[in-house]
């Protein structure tokens, strides 16, 4: 039984890093650039520092556009754009024509 939960937080690491690995090389430069960071730097946290794979996950890539949530009033939000922007700009509706 030990065993088996050793193997399995292994492979929850071991998928963890790779999957972070993955998602940072295939970002775009600009969308690193757009949040004030270098995406080779974070490959390399992320392949070499210990747990860097899980920093980059739960704290660079929820600001990263385009990474499928945004923050708003420091919660994660998956809203429509509009949404985002009225909540945003303190209620007041907005549209974009």
């Amino acid at each position: 039984m030990i065993a088996l939960v050793v193997v399995a937080l292994v492979a929850c690491l071991v998928l963890g890093q790779v999957y972070a690995v993955v998602h940072a090389a295939t970002t775009s430069d600009a969308a690193y650039r757009q949040v004030g960071h270098s995406k080779v730097a974070w490959i390399l946290v992320a392949i070499f520092a210990p747990f860097g794979w899980l920093i980059y996950l739960l704290w660079l890539r929820p600001k990263l556009p385009g990474s499928g949530s945004t923050r708003v009033g420091g919660r994660s939000s998956t809203l429509a754009p509009e949404v985002t922007k009225r909540r945003a700009s303190g209620g007041t509706a907005t549209t974009d024509a």
